[in-house]
């Protein structure tokens, strides 16, 4: 599982001048979990290539945790990178935090983050296969206690196309789609104090002919439906 996560997963780069550009990333507007029914604000799409519960300790009780909404379960591994701090406790829900999903919940309830003041965290999504289409959603650090809830971050992707900034307290949330141009692709991570992350979820985005049965299915449910 280590080593897989190793190839697999967020991988956190150290600051170089070597690192190469990545393809452009073309976000979506940020939005923040809904606190009734937040396991439906899981983006839906195509294949899981995987999702991370991040910061949460990978040798833990938690080391996989499945949240359940009403298209899919989505199971998401705990994931640690050297190098940044990483705690879980009751970040979100200790301060009145609820998405309405205990399982989301605990995801929420661990970050991993960049100690300091105007950092930058380049990291790298891996695994990718050049020229398919991924999506990626990322939930940023859940973090509602009064030292921290006011915190936002914002991420790049190298290319001059960023997102606005997700609140900790929200909590933020980001979707952004991209093809693939390597194996890997560069996501910049930055704020103002100890900018960080709650989980990520990586995902094929479906070919256009799969895309067009997923739509005449649901049109042909809705149909079947009204019939009733």
């Amino acid at each position: 599982m280590k080593m897989k996560w190793c190839i697999a997963c967020l991988c956190a780069l150290a600051v170089s001048a070597g690192v190469s550009r990545a393809a452009d990333i073309a976000w979506q507007s940020v939005f923040n979990i809904d606190m009734t029914n937040g396991a439906e604000d899981l983006a839906p799409g195509g294949p899981i290539l995987y999702a991370l519960n991040v910061g949460e300790d990978p040798a833990g009780s938690f080391a996989s945790v499945s949240v359940t909404n009403s298209r899919e379960t989505i199971t998401f591994e705990a994931f640690r990178q050297d190098g940044l701090g990483s705690a879980s406790g009751s970040f979100y829900t200790g301060d009145g935090g609820a998405s309405g999903n205990a399982d989301l919940d605990q995801i929420l309830n661990s970050h991993s983050w960049l100690g300091g003041t105007d950092v930058n965290l380049p990291f790298q999504l891996t695994d990718l296969t050049p020229g398919v289409q991924y999506q990626v959603q990322f939930i940023a650090a859940a973090d509602r206690r009064s030292c921290c809830r006011t915190r936002t971050q914002t991420l790049d992707d190298g290319n001059g196309h960023a997102t606005d900034p997700l609140s900790r307290e929200g909590v933020g949330s980001v979707i952004g789609v991209f093809t693939a141009d390597d194996v890997s692709q560069l996501v910049n991570l930055s704020g103002a104090t100890d900018p960080g992350l709650s989980a990520v979820v990586v995902r094929q985005v479906p070919e256009p002919a799969m895309g067009g049965l997923f739509l005449l299915a649901t049109l042909a449910m809705a149909a079947k439906a009204r019939r009733r």
